[in-house]
């Protein structure tokens, strides 16, 4: 039961995800993430980001790594799967959210 409502709680939260200081805060870790993950794989063939959430830090990979075959993201909140129609400027960046 807990699982559902942490799942909703982040459905609600989607359309706003990414603004004010808290979207900020994501920005600044999500990017610091991408910083390690590339320092420790610097040229991934393939990008997987489970638990996706908007897919700022799915973007942010996939812009800086040019060479990557593919880029998929997924998130259990239906609610986060708006980043659907990001691109890099070089091929689309695919999203998908769980079904039940």
């Amino acid at each position: 039961m807990a699982r559902d409502r942490d799942v909703a709680a982040f459905g609600e939260r989607a359309q706003h995800y990414d603004q004010g200081w808290l979207g900020q805060l994501h920005h600044h870790i999500a990017d610091r993430t991408a910083d390690l993950a590339l320092t420790c794989v610097p040229a991934p063939r393939r990008i997987l980001d489970v638990g996706c959430g908007t897919g700022y830090l799915l973007g942010q990979l996939a812009a800086r790594a040019p060479q990557a075959e593919a880029a998929a993201g997924i998130d259990a909140a239906p609610a986060m799967n708006r980043g659907r129609q990001r691109q890099d400027g070089r091929r689309p960046t695919a999203f998908c959210t769980r079904n039940r």
